[in-house]
C-alpha cells in the first residue's frame, strides 16, 4: 500500500508539472526558462514535454478544475508572482486528489511502474472524473 502523499508526489505532481510546462511552452518560453520557473532541470522539462515523464497527465487533463489550476499556475509563473499563491494552487490539486474516493486507481498506476492502466478518480460533489 502507498500512502496518499506518496501517490501525489510520484504520480500527480509530475503530471501537474507537465500540464504547467506545456502551458508555459504555449506562451513561447524556451525549455531553460520553464525549467528555471519550475525549479527543475531543462532535461526534466524535455521529458515532460515529450511525455516521457508525467505520463499520468491524462489523469488530470480531463478535470476542468485541475486544468484551470494549471492555467493559473502558468500565468502566475509567467508574470513572476510570489510563491504563496503557487503553493495554494499545488495544495488544491493535492487536496482534490487526496479527497477522491478512487486513490486505489492511482496506486494501481504507481504499482504498474507508470505503465498505462485505466484510471479514473471521482472528485466527488458532481465534479468530473480525472
Amino acid at each position: 500500500m502507498h500512502p496518499p502523499c506518496e501517490i501525489v508526489i510520484k504520480v500527480v505532481l509530475p503530471a501537474f508539472r507537465s500540464l504547467v510546462a506545456r502551458r508555459l511552452r504555449d506562451y513561447g518560453m524556451p525549455q531553460t526558462e520553464i525549467a528555471g520557473l519550475l525549479g527543475i532541470t531543462q532535461a526534466s522539462i524535455s521529458f515532460y514535454l515529450s511525455n516521457r515523464r508525467g505520463k499520468s497527465i491524462e489523469l488530470l487533463e480531463s478535470n476542468p478544475r485541475i486544468t484551470e489550476l494549471a492555467d493559473m499556475a502558468a500565468r502566475l509563473l509567467k508574470d513572476g508572482v510570489d510563491d504563496i499563491e503557487l503553493e495554494r494552487i499545488f495544495c488544491e490539486v493535492c487536496t482534490l486528489v487526496r479527497n477522491s474516493r478512487r486513490t486505489k486507481d492511482l496506486e494501481a498506476f504507481l504499482n504498474n511502474n507508470g505503465k498505462r492502466v485505466k484510471i479514473s478518480v471521482d472528485l466527488g460533489e458532481g465534479r468530473d472524473k480525472v
